[in-house]
């Protein structure tokens, strides 16, 4: 990724990744990726948000 998107850049791996993948969330406990929102239609939550939404 040429333009940092999260505020630590080694992170940015993990949005590369997604997008590379086609994944539309990331779980996520790091809060510099969930400072992130609404980055190319990628959903980044954590794993408490995650339960709550998908599998309760």
């Amino acid at each position: 990724m040429k333009t940092p998107v999260s505020r630590d850049p080694d992170d940015d791996k993990f949005i590369a990744v997604a997008l590379a993948a086609n994944c539309r969330i990331i779980i996520s406990g790091d809060n510099d990726l969930l400072s992130i929102t609404g980055y190319k239609d990628i959903e980044i939550i954590n794993p408490n948000e995650f339960w709550k939404k998908y599998l309760k």
